[in-house]
């Protein structure tokens, strides 16, 4: 199981609004790098359907990842109605480095096994024919030649009665080197570096705040959606332009 290469995923261009407005975050160039084995899980299994409705559980509170995958579900449905659970796992990775991405995101969904098997009632009180369970992560990728990277967020569907896994990357959203560094600077999580403590966006937040919601509004939280001032796009749009992508789950 491997994600797709990211050597194909061009960095998207800021908008000219950030040039004027928020000019220090420049466009940085991305390492390309290989696929690689994104490594298994513990597995569910289902035994026997107890009706014909799918329960959905994402490992997230996170409402706008939810609808996203609410939203791929819906779209492959032909009966019954869809279920869904979420929770926010306790990880010990506020900012994932490099492949550290693809073994947070393994770990939001065996996060997600867990409770299916703690909670197997919910099966027969809920009418479920068809188990899926969903993660989304974004890492962050660095060069191998400068201090710059870029940012991809993965998105992966596991469907526990078929075995199923399907799984996307997202464009990347280039990073700047000065404040990649900083974030880094804010520690990690025992001897794994890549398992950063403090997020590329609160470093982000603590420059560009201000000047961030003068451009976008004063709802809008940089630290959350960076993506947004950097490139233009949403984070959450990229990860729907994923999710849509995927090839089908049920």
């Amino acid at each position: 199981m491997s994600p797709p290469e990211h050597g194909e995923n061009r960095l998207m261009p800021q908008p000219r609004s950030l040039r004027a407005g928020l000019h220090v975050l420049n466009q940085q160039t991305l390492v390309t790098t290989a696929a690689r084995d994104g490594g298994d899980f513990k597995r569910l299994f289902i035994r026997e359907p107890c009706g014909n409705n799918t329960l959905l559980l994402v490992a997230t509170e996170n409402l706008s990842k939810i609808g996203i995958l609410e939203e791929k579900i819906r779209g492959e449905m032909n009966e019954g109605e869809l279920v869904t659970y979420s929770i926010e796992p306790k990880t010990s990775a506020q900012q994932p480095y490099n492949k550290m991405g693809m073994r947070c995101l393994l770990e939001r969904i065996e996060a997600m096994v867990e409770f299916a098997n703690q909670n197997s009632q919910m099966l027969k009180e809920d009418r479920i024919g068809t188990v899926i369970i969903g993660a989304m992560e974004n890492y962050i990728q660095t060069s191998n030649t400068d201090n710059s990277g870029a940012d991809f967020g993965i998105v992966m569907l596991y469907n526990a009665n078929t075995q199923c896994v399907v799984q996307g990357t997202s464009k990347g959203v280039p990073v700047d080197g000065e404040y990649l560094q900083e974030a880094r600077s804010g520690g990690s999580w025992g001897e794994e570096k890549d398992r950063g403590k403090v997020t590329y966006g609160e470093i982000l937040k603590k420059v560009f705040h201000k000047a961030a919601q003068r451009e976008f509004g004063t709802e809008y939280d940089i630290a959350k959606d960076w993506h947004r001032a950097v490139c233009g796009i949403s984070r959450y749009s990229l990860l729907r332009e994923v999710a849509r992508d995927l090839s089908p789950i049920l």
